[in-house]
């Protein structure tokens, strides 16, 4: 017999991939305040004392934070491959499950895949002439 439970969930697993994106999106961004919170505490002790902070230190903590913009084209390759891959599962459903409204949800995933993979090689391009003599 099948409760609601079961019901919610088949009809809104989805959810938790979104929910888990922002979940690590939330846990990033509190790591990187403790990290310039760590970084204040080190300066405010060596102001404290009366000493110069080193400038690897100075130069560390005003450097920009690690971020995905600034990565190659690696991340939006696996990200087509990911998206592809959804698409692929999406279609899969459709086709078993005889649901047409599956189908709009895998042309959205191709369609992020092809995105993902177009971003991927203009960066690609872009690093290759830049890196060209």
């Amino acid at each position: 017999m099948e409760g609601n439970g079961y019901v919610l969930f088949g009809d809104y697993w989805w959810l938790i991939i979104v929910l888990a994106a922002m979940g690590m999106g939330l846990v990033k961004t509190i790591l990187a305040h403790q990290r310039a919170n760590r970084g204040l505490d080190l300066l405010k002790t060596y102001i404290d004392q009366g000493k110069e902070p080193p400038g690897e230190l100075v130069q560390y903590l005003r450097a920009p934070q690690d971020r995905w913009r600034d990565r190659g084209p690696g991340r939006d390759f696996f990200l087509a491959i990911l998206f592809i891959g959804l698409t692929g599962a999406f279609c899969f459903n459709a086709i078993t499950e005889q649901d047409q409204d599956v189908y709009f949800v895998a042309i959205i995933m191709g369609a992020l895949a092809f995105g993902f993979a177009l971003k991927g090689w203009m960066k690609h391009a872009q690093e290759s002439r830049r890196d060209a003599p």
